[in-house]
């Protein structure tokens, strides 16, 4: 773990920590949680709320496909996650560390049948 002088604004959990994570999941770091005055909700550990209440961050997990092709089929699979602030989370983010600068990126993996063209894609990109 680090300490709180060297706090990131984004961490990563580790993938075993919530028991059904395969890999880590990004969050909000929880000493820039504390000092905004956020608290992890009690029904999902992937969102913050602020002083009020509101909804602060969230972030969400997804895959696409199944990665479970046979021999003569062709898929594309891909995981993924993204860190969300509501417009009021991010706005009392910056009044605390400035302006943010936000970025995407999405990566794809398709392979073909017998697994020909395999291939790694970036599908979106900011």
């Amino acid at each position: 773990m680090y300490k709180r002088e060297e706090s990131p604004l984004v961490c990563r959990l580790p993938g075993n920590l919530f028991e059904d994570f395969g890999n880590d999941t990004i969050t909000v770091c929880p000493f820039v949680a504390q000092k905004l005055g956020w608290q992890r909700s009690d029904t999902n550990p992937l969102e913050l709320h602020d002083s009020l209440g509101n909804l602060a961050a969230r972030t969400i997990r997804w895959v696409e496909g199944t990665k479970l092709k046979t021999l003569y089929d062709a898929e594309r699979y891909g995981t993924g996650q993204l860190l969300i602030l509501s417009s009021a989370g991010r706005t009392q983010l910056e009044a605390t560390v400035g302006p943010l600068n936000l970025a995407a990126r999405v990566i794809a993996t398709f392979s073909g049948e017998q697994e020909k063209n395999f291939r790694r894609e970036v599908v979106a990109a900011d």
